[in-house]
């Protein structure tokens, strides 16, 4: 990845389909899906 924070949230903008396998991966890592899912059916309630 870029060097410094701005190139790297540009870079991550301009290539959407790296954000996203970055994000299922750390989301998969930390089981972040289930906690979410599990906070949206206690709000619907």
């Amino acid at each position: 990845l870029g060097q410094g924070r701005e190139n790297v949230k540009k870079f991550l903008a301009d290539n959407m389909d790296l954000t996203d396998e970055i994000n299922t991966k750390v989301r998969g890592h930390y089981n972040l899906d289930k906690v979410v899912a599990e906070e949206d059916s206690k709000s619907e309630e």
